[in-house]
């Protein structure tokens, strides 16, 4: 998590909550907002339909996407640094088994395609 003091100079800070967000200052003051991916994934999808074309691909990823690849790229990182000696389980970092080719394949989410009521509606 990042915000921006009065100085205008980004600084770190101790995250209590695991979903992503960013801290953006409101004014030339110590005020901070806070903006999660749902938000901009809301945001993004409202201004696309405002010009009349929705491009699923534009839009950020899903909390739960940003958090299988980063399992992906923690995982990839630990073997480049070990250099595969003492290799994690990829299934504990964002992949899957392929069980017709015995190899690998990602998670590309764990969160709910569209809400449940939704879900109901359409099936």
């Amino acid at each position: 998590v990042v915000s921006t003091q009065s100085t205008g100079k980004p600084k770190k800070t101790q995250g209590r909550k695991k979903r992503s967000a960013i801290n953006t200052g409101i004014d030339a003051g110590t005020s901070t907002k806070t903006i999660t991916l749902g938000d901009l994934r809301l945001f993004s999808y409202k201004d696309m339909c405002a010009k009349g074309h929705v491009q699923p691909e534009k839009l950020p990823p899903t909390e739960g996407a940003v958090a299988q690849h980063s399992l992906r790229a923690f995982l990839q990182i630990h073997d480049w640094v070990a250099l595969q000696s003492s290799s994690l389980c990829p299934t504990d970092f964002g992949w899957k088994r392929d069980s017709e080719e015995d190899d690998f394949e990602p998670i590309g989410s764990l969160d709910q395609i569209a809400p449940e009521k939704l879900q109901n509606l359409i099936s």
